[in-house]
Order: C-alpha cells, then structure tokens, then sequence
C-alpha cells in the first residue's frame, strides 16, 4: 500500500500564539479516561485555523472541579445555553480563551474568557392602522349595527 502511494510533502501549522483567542467549537464529544472516568473531549479551531484540543475530566469524588470547569465553558460560550449537555447544539459556537505555552513549549488553554450576554432580539411591531379616537371610542362603547335603514339612510 504505502508503495502505491503518491507522496507530497504537506506541513501543519498546530502552534497557536500566546495570548487572548476567539475558538471555534469544530467538534465535542464523551469519551473515557484511563482511570474509567467519562471526560468531555472537545476540538478548537483559532482564528487562524489552528486545532487545539481540550478535556474535562468527570471527576466523581471531586465534583466541584467539574462543576467549576463546566461553569466556566458554559460562561464562555454565550451561545451554548448552561446546562446544555446536547453538544449536536455546540458545534459552530464560538467563546474565547487566553492560551499559554507549557514547558516544552505547546500550546495550552490557560482559561476561558467569559462572554458578554447575547441580548434578546429586538422585535419591532408593526405600527396599527390609526383610527380616530372618538370612532375607536364610540366602536367600544357602542357597536354599529348594520343592514337597516334609519331616515332614509342604509346602514
């Protein structure tokens, strides 16, 4: 197979700069760790197309780091509604982190960044047909009848 194959020299750019980043969530998914734990395993994209990957580990005995790791994603994806577990509905959403170097020198999700609420939407009313006051007025007090003749007058 791997004679047959027609090879072209292709390098990837995965280092992501120090700093502040707008990520995309390109895929999100549960998984199990080594020790048996279910682990939230989640694909970045920066903005320049760089992949990052990132893991929540459930932690049954310590649920208050989960809690607070899950709290921050939650915050910085104003997009993804807290509580969401439906990841179908976090693919696309975009939140941002700031991004550190480790020792040997790697990329690394440091925090998120919380984000600004999104504000509901301003839906604008159509403006209703103005009618005069008193017609409005005399409608609601009394309705006018119609189909008779009144002094000579069909109504």
């Amino acid at each position: 197979m791997a004679g047959e194959w027609s090879y072209k020299r292709e390098e990837r750019t995965f280092d992501i700069s120090e700093g502040e980043h707008e990520l995309t969530i390109k895929s999100a998914a549960t998984a199990t760790s080594k020790a048996g734990n279910p682990v939230l395993k989640m694909q970045l994209t920066a903005e320049e197309g760089q992949s990052l990957w990132y893991y929540i580990t459930f932690l049954k005995d310590r649920p208050e780091i989960t809690n607070a790791n899950l709290t921050a994603l939650f915050d910085a994806f104003a997009g993804i509604q807290e509580g969401d577990f439906d990841m179908r509905h976090w693919v696309g959403q975009k939140g941002r982190a700031i991004i550190k170097k480790d020792a040997q020198g790697y990329a690394t999700l440091n925090r998120w960044v919380k984000a600004e609420p999104i504000a509901p939407p301003i839906i604008q009313q159509a403006p209703m047909e103005q009618q005069p006051v008193q017609q409005t007025v005399q409608q609601a007090i009394m309705p006018q009848p119609t189909g008779f003749v009144y002094n000579g007058t069909k109504y």
